[in-house]
């Protein structure tokens, strides 16, 4: 844990110097294009004749006061994006620390999370979900490590099953292996599920072939991270409306990217075709997310 700590306060420093520089470069590109600017003007100005020099240093003031406010305009801007980059990294940060001390039953090194897996803080949002409703059944809609943890938070309640589902083979076989060394084979169901045509009202979709968890009853938690949006437009949409005789009353749904405006569109669709379902959004998430119930 101290060493993963160290990693990514070191990674935060690196960030923040990076930045730093990017703001010198910035900084010395645009003195040097207003220097050339410059060398410019007194060209023009000489070849205009005499009559014109007088308006000079008019002029060149001019030239400094708004160079002056498009320098002060440019370094708000990377001030402001600075402080979001911090902000965002220690809230990941913040949120990494308390998965790990929720889970001190780890086996084995976690998976990385960011990127294309989950963030810390959709994670830990899921933690504290497990813990408050204890499900008995999870459906972990594209695997990784979100399998992995939600298979350790159960195996701490005491009991529960997660169904993960995966459409891609190699991804598929990372964590049939993860679940091997985390030794959470009886926690986690993985299934290679690779997507397949339905119709749905009307409309062709691709989804998961369901065949193997059709055996399942009901799950309380629904974890939607998957399938990759590269499959088709609006490409999670499917999960609900193929899912609809799975969900009841007290099923949580938790939906992972919701600053994409792809997956507010789906949200939107989700709660429009279910009159009874609500959703609420998280905008601070690093990459927004939903979570919807059924009232």
């Amino acid at each position: 844990k101290e060493k993963i700590l160290s990693d990514l306060l070191n990674n935060l420093d690196k960030s923040q110097k990076q930045t730093e520089n990017n703001i010198i470069s910035s900084s010395n590109k645009n003195i040097e294009l207003v220097d050339n600017n410059f060398i410019i003007l007194n060209k023009v100005l000489k070849g205009l004749g005499e009559k014109y020099v007088s308006g000079k240093e008019e002029i060149t003031k001019q030239i400094i006061l708004n160079t002056n406010d498009r320098h002060e305009k440019t370094f708000a801007k990377l001030r402001t994006s600075t402080q979001q980059i911090s902000n965002t990294l220690y809230n990941q940060l913040d949120a990494l620390q308390g998965i790990y001390s929720y889970l001190n039953n780890l086996r084995h090194p976690l998976p990385i999370m960011r990127g294309w897996p989950a963030s810390p803080d959709f994670i830990l949002r899921m933690i504290n979900i497990i813990n408050e409703t204890k499900p008995k059944m999870i459906l972990d809609i594209g695997s990784g490590v979100t399998s992995l943890i939600a298979g350790y938070c159960l195996e701490k309640i005491g009991s529960g099953k997660v169904v993960s589902l995966d459409h891609n083979e190699k991804f598929y076989n990372i964590t049939k292996n993860n679940i091997k060394k985390h030794g959470l084979e009886k926690n986690i169901d993985l299934q290679l599920a690779p997507l397949k045509k339905y119709n749905i009202n009307g409309k062709e979709w691709l989804w998961y072939n369901d065949k193997n968890i059709k055996k399942y009853k009901e799950f309380d938690l629904i974890i939607v991270d998957g399938p990759p949006g590269t499959t088709q437009t609006n490409a999670r949409y499917p999960a609900i409306p193929l899912l609809k005789d799975m969900i009841t009353d007290n099923t949580v749904i938790m939906l992972d990217d919701g600053k994409r405006e792809e997956e507010k569109e789906i949200v939107n669709m989700w709660v429009e075709e279910n009159e009874k379902m609500i959703s609420t959004y998280f905008k601070d998430d690093e990459k927004g997310s939903f979570i919807l119930k059924v009232i």
